[in-house]
């Protein structure tokens, strides 16, 4: 009859609708991006906050950690490549007093590559290559928040290195 049940709760959102028979599951986070580049973290911020999500932005890393500090993110999205200190330190300076909070690292360099697998040795839960398609780092936030894949997806962030 197409008629949908919505439940909220402090961290998941679930729709219900009959004429499908689907339930969609959508975690609903604070999540910290982290990236000098304000028409980067303009986009990011846009897909993540059309989703449900509570997104805080900082443009250096040294705002990321202090931003943190004060008010602790579920999820932490992180450029590698950036001015003053890099994504790499960012995420040491992070494990060492937030070590369980999941981390997205990114990074469109010539050398991302090398950087995206400097960041999984650091302790980063996934790796998207810049540029990534918004349904991308949709699936790569739901995987670290442990949301099921929607029936139809299948394996992890195809933008992962």
């Amino acid at each position: 009859d197409g008629s949908c049940f919505q439940s909220f709760t402090l961290f998941e959102q679930t729709r219900r609708c009959s004429s499908r028979h689907q339930v969609f599951s959508i975690a609903v986070a604070r999540i910290l991006i982290t990236d000098d580049d304000d028409g980067m973290r303009a986009m990011m911020t846009a897909i993540l906050t059309m989703r449900g999500h509570d997104v805080v932005e900082a443009q250096t890393a040294r705002a990321a950690i202090q931003t943190h500090r004060d008010q602790p993110a579920d999820v932490i999205i992180t450029d590698l490549v950036m001015k003053e200190m890099d994504g790499i330190e960012l995420l040491r300076r992070i494990r060492a007093f937030s070590p369980d909070t999941p981390i997205i690292a990114i990074s469109g360099d010539e050398h991302g590559k090398i950087y995206l697998n400097m960041a999984k040795l650091v302790g980063a839960e996934r790796m998207l290559a810049k540029p990534f398609l918004a349904d991308q780092l949709l699936r790569a936030v739901d995987e670290v928040l442990g949301v099921p894949p929607v029936s139809g997806e299948r394996g992890s962030a195809s933008g992962e290195a």
